[in-house]
């Protein structure tokens, strides 16, 4: 419906990153992590009744890569971002120096 977004409280007018994925890629993503948390929790859980040091060894191993390789995702992401700031900030500060330098030339001329 037209108002979906105004009853679960979220604000279509929001400027995000979000804003300009349609909207059932953005219900996607927010279960997805809605998910993701799920199952973290329920791993903590469960991880509360093992006793076997075998197997806390294991699951230690495998946790540790599954946070080296979502740090990994999470750093190529901000890696991107930083870029694309660069490349927005460089472009607009290449437009700065040619009005500078018009108005200088415009000052010479009325100096002269």
């Amino acid at each position: 419906s037209e108002h979906a977004g105004h009853a679960n409280g979220m604000n279509e007018t929001r400027v995000s990153s979000e804003s300009s994925l349609p909207l059932r890629k953005r219900r996607r993503k927010s279960d997805l992590k809605k998910k993701c948390f799920k199952l973290t929790k329920q791993l903590m859980h469960s991880l509360h009744t093992v006793e076997d040091l075998h197997t806390l060894e294991d699951v230690s191993q495998v946790l540790n890569t599954l946070l080296k390789d979502v740090a990994a995702l999470s750093s190529s992401v901000e890696g991107q971002l930083q870029a694309k700031r660069l490349r927005v900030s460089a472009a607009s500060s290449s437009l700065l120096p040619q009005r500078c330098l018009g108005r200088t030339k415009h000052t010479d001329s009325l100096d002269a």
